[in-house]
C-alpha cells in the first residue's frame, strides 16, 4: 500500500474516508540512473493546494510504511476548468543538479573518493543559508572501481559529473533517505533493473491548462566572460567582495541554492561582467514561462 504525504501532512491514503486524504490522479515514473518525476492532480477543494510552492515543498511516497522516493515541486498548479488543481514534483536526485563544481583536477583518486568530494562540495554550497529543502548527499555504498585516475571538473553540475561516471563505468545510482537528514547516493555495479515504474490512481481529461515552468529558474549565478590569454576566463571575483558567484539571500532563503553559470564571451572586464551578471540574474529569478493549453 501506498501513502503520500506534503512535508508531514498525509495526502492521499487508500484507506481513509478523509476527503482530504484523497487525490483524483497520481503518476510516479521512475527509471535507471533518473531522478524520477511525479505528477499529482487534486480535487478542486484539497487542502494541499494551498500548502504548495515551487522549490520547497516536498512530497514523500512511502510503500507499506518504508520510505520509497522524494520530490520538489517543480511547477506551479495548473487549474483545469474544472478548478482540478496539477503539478510535477522532480526527485531529490536532481538536487544536486543546483551546485556547481568548480574547474578543478582530482589527481589518483578513485571513483569513491571522488564522489565523496564532490557531495561535499555540494553540501557547502547548501550550508550559506538555511535552505528550505535538505539538500545534503552523501556517499553510500560504492561498487564500481576504475582503480585511481586523475579527474577534472570544469563548472558542470554536481550531477553532471557524476553521471560521467555512470556514462563510462556503467552501474546505478541509487538515493537512500538518511535518518539524521539528507541522503546517502550509493553507485552500484550490480543492482536489480528498473525501467519503469507506475502509481496510477484514476483518470482526468483537461480541456484548459494553465501553468508556469520554472526549469531556467535560479536563485545564484556564477557569471563569466571572455577567456583571457592564460585561458581563464573573466569573472567576478575581484569587483564581488572575492565570490565568484551572485546571489540574493531572501531568494536563497526562500527557494534554496539553485545555481547556474551565466556566460557572455563579449564581456572584457569584470566591473563590466558584473553589471550584466546583476541584470541577467533579475532576469531569472523572476524567469516563468507560462505555457497554455487547450
Amino acid at each position: 500500500m501506498y501513502t503520500i504525504y506534503l512535508g508531514n501532512t498525509e495526502i492521499y491514503n487508500p484507506l481513509s474516508q478523509d476527503p482530504a486524504k484523497k487525490l483524483l490522479k497520481a503518476d510516479l515514473d521512475l527509471e535507471d540512473n533518473v531522478a524520477g518525476s511525479f505528477s499529482v492532480t487534486f480535487p478542486p477543494d484539497h487542502p494541499a493546494i494551498d500548502m504548495l510552492e515551487q522549490y520547497t515543498s516536498i512530497v514523500t511516497i512511502y510503500k507499506d510504511g518504508e520510505w520509497f522516493w522524494d520530490g520538489r515541486c517543480v511547477t506551479q498548479l495548473t487549474k483545469d476548468i474544472f478548478g482540478q488543481a496539477s503539478c510535477t514534483f522532480e526527485g531529490t536526485l536532481a538536487l544536486l543538479n543546483d551546485t556547481i563544481q568548480s574547474s578543478a583536477k582530482y589527481e589518483n583518486y578513485t571513483i569513491a573518493q571522488f564522489i565523496d568530494i564532490m557531495l561535499q562540495k555540494n553540501n557547502i554550497s547548501n550550508s550559506y543559508v538555511s535552505a528550505p529543502v535538505d539538500k545534503r548527499f552523501y556517499v553510500g555504498t560504492v561498487t564500481v572501481n576504475d582503480g585511481t585516475n586523475d579527474r577534472y571538473t570544469e563548472y558542470e553540475t554536481t550531477l553532471k559529473c557524476i553521471n560521467d561516471l555512470v556514462e563510462d563505468n556503467g552501474g546505478h545510482l541509487v538515493v537512500r533517505k538518511r535518518a539524521e537528514g539528507g541522503y546517502y547516493l550509493d553507485y552500484l555495479a550490480e543492482y536489480n533493473p528498473v525501467n519503469s515504474q507506475y502509481i496510477n490512481f484514476g483518470k482526468n481529461i483537461l480541456d484548459f491548462n494553465q501553468s508556469y515552468s520554472m526549469q531556467e529558474f535560479a536563485t545564484v549565478i556564477r557569471p563569466f566572460g571572455k577567456e583571457q590569454e592564460n585561458g581563464e576566463k573573466v569573472d567576478i571575483t575581484s569587483v564581488n567582495d572575492g565570490k565568484q558567484c551572485l546571489w540574493d539571500p531572501d531568494k536563497v532563503i526562500r527557494w534554496g541554492w539553485i545555481e547556474k553559470v551565466a556566460e557572455n564571451s563579449e564581456i572584457e572586464t569584470p566591473a563590466a561582467l558584473l553589471t550584466w551578471a546583476q541584470n541577467e540574474y533579475n532576469a531569472i529569478v523572476e524567469r516563468l514561462d507560462l505555457e497554455l493549453e487547450v
